[in-house]
């Protein structure tokens, strides 16, 4: 790999993708052998994603070096992963429940391009509405923090977070050579931030469905219409519980109201329209 490389370096190469393993994931040695290409590529001015990944795409453009992506519709969500499977995962779910995608980046072993590289990116690429990704454990903390707390006044930013136990952190450690960090830290960032984090790829594509589809909120007061009370007590519940408000209705909304509903309705917020 390293005479590859080098070969890419003397023929004024500027970017390139490392696909292969066995770099700072697998050993000692393969930590050296990582070392030594980020130290070619800082000489030379080369910026490269990888190693140990499966490429990037930009589906509006069909420009890829993966292969997972050709059954991916243009769309507004891109996807930051350090896990190129599990990403491929998220593809293959994503285009099941109808979302395009915008860009595709599996970051692997970050030796040069870091995850917050792309994030910065995507911050700025206008076909890019919402930013999702799977993350074991970041080189840049403070940056990714300070980088989402801008982003997500304008995009929302949608996060799986692994490595919280002690077997998945050694696991994440073998898998891209990412220190996890301390969960506690990662929840109390991400809450500052404004970063949502989800459990798995499918509340991933749920929260995507519901982000893409909905206007932003500009508060935290919500309403809630129910055919029946006691969904509308398990949805108030659920609400307080995240920190939002249930909203007074104002007296001309009230109004509105009974001259649609029966006499019977609930005549607060939840609305119950009494079936």
């Amino acid at each position: 790999m390293p005479a590859a490389f080098r070969q890419c370096v003397q023929k004024g190469v500027r970017a390139a993708v490392i696909i292969s393993g066995g770099f700072a994931e697998a050993d000692e040695n393969g930590a050296r052998l990582q070392a030594e290409l980020a130290r070619m590529a800082r000489e030379s001015g080369l910026h490269f994603v990888g190693p140990n990944c499966v490429g990037h795409a930009d589906i509006h453009s069909l420009v890829a070096s993966v292969s997972v992506v050709l059954r991916v519709t243009p769309g507004p969500l891109s996807l930051v992963t350090q896990s190129g499977t599990l990403g491929a995962s998220i593809l293959r779910m994503a285009a099941s429940h109808g979302i395009g995608i915008s860009k595709f980046i599996s970051t692997g072993n970050e030796a040069d391009l870091h995850f917050e590289d792309y994030l910065e990116y995507l911050a700025q690429d206008n076909s890019t509405r919402l930013i999702a990704g799977y993350i074991e454990g970041l080189r840049e903390g403070r940056r990714f923090f300070e980088l989402t707390q801008k982003i997500t006044c304008d995009k929302p930013v949608v996060m799986i977070k692994t490595g919280t136990t002690g077997g998945s952190s050694q696991a994440a450690k073998s898998h891209t050579g990412a220190l996890a960090g301390s969960d506690v830290v990662y929840t109390a960032a991400f809450k500052q931030a404004g970063v949502i984090r989800v459990e798995d790829e499918d509340e991933l594509c749920d929260m995507a469905i519901a982000l893409l589809n909905s206007p932003l909120p500009r508060g935290d007061r919500v309403g809630i219409l129910t055919i029946g009370g006691g969904f509308g007590v398990v949805m108030a519940e659920a609400c307080e519980k995240e920190g939002l408000r249930m909203a007074s209705l104002e007296p001309q909304t009230l109004e509105k109201m009974n001259a649609i509903l029966p006499g019977r309705w609930s005549h607060s917020n939840p609305v119950d329209m009494a079936a």
